[in-house]
């Protein structure tokens, strides 16, 4: 089995009094090289020709939005067989669209449950989605965490604070009936 990720040391924890801005999509860890070797591995495995091409075209209507999430899920599924999760997670959390990331996990959670098929192997994929939205490996969770442009919350402008009470405000009670 693979090993258990590494916790996250307590100096890259966000406090809890921090504000993580959403919806930026952060770069994860050696990205320019993670996806040369993402795409030496696709090709590898599915070889240069109709496998690869069927694969290219489906990534290509899934960026424009026009497949379907859970067929692209599939798809992925049978022309990766053994090598799915690996590839699918690597080509998850290295897509700089969030909510596209968040999809293709959702789509992958729905399809997995679904799947009658062993290309999903024993081993869920090893991803995890941050607050501020973006999913990432959870072995780059404290990289990715440290990267982030933290606001402390004392940076936010405040209200003025109300003067003191002296006493409960008083509510007169009316008696009057339904209708009057």
């Amino acid at each position: 089995p693979a090993p258990a990720p590494a916790p996250v040391p307590s100096h890259v924890m966000l406090a809890a009094a921090a504000v993580v801005p959403t919806g930026q999509f952060l770069p994860p860890p050696g990205s320019a090289e993670r996806n040369v070797a993402l795409q030496n591995e696709v090709t590898r495995i599915l070889g240069r020709g109709p496998r690869l091409d069927e694969f290219k075209t489906a990534s290509v209507g899934l960026r424009k939005g026009d497949a379907d999430i859970r067929e692209y899920v599939r798809l992925c599924a049978r022309l990766f067989g053994s090598k799915f999760n690996s590839v699918f997670a690597e080509m998850v959390v290295l897509l700089p669209s969030l909510e596209l990331q968040r999809s293709l996990v959702a789509a992958y959670m729905d399809v997995k449950g679904s799947a009658s098929t062993n290309a999903w192997g024993a081993v869920a994929i090893d991803l995890t989605t941050c607050p501020c939205g973006q999913v990432v490996r959870r072995t780059d969770l404290a990289a990715h965490t440290a990267a982030h442009p933290v606001v402390a919350s004392s940076d936010f402008p405040s209200l003025p604070s109300a003067p003191p009470r002296t006493k409960a405000p008083q509510f007169r009670r009316e008696q009057r009936g339904w209708g009057k």
